[in-house]
C-alpha cells in the first residue's frame, strides 16, 4: 500500500463543521476516489 503523508503541513486542529454540514456521506467518498485514483480510504 502506498500511503503519502506531508508532514511539514501536519498540526493538531479541531474540525469545525458549519451549520447543517453531513460528514460521511458515501456518495462524496465514491467520486474522491474515483477522482484520485485510490482504491479506499483508511478512517482512523
Amino acid at each position: 500500500m502506498n500511503v503519502a503523508v506531508d508532514l511539514n503541513h501536519s498540526f493538531k486542529h479541531k474540525h469545525v463543521d458549519p451549520p447543517g454540514y453531513v460528514r460521511n456521506r458515501p456518495e462524496y467518498l465514491e467520486a474522491g476516489l474515483k477522482k484520485h485514483g485510490l482504491r479506499k480510504v483508511m478512517w482512523r
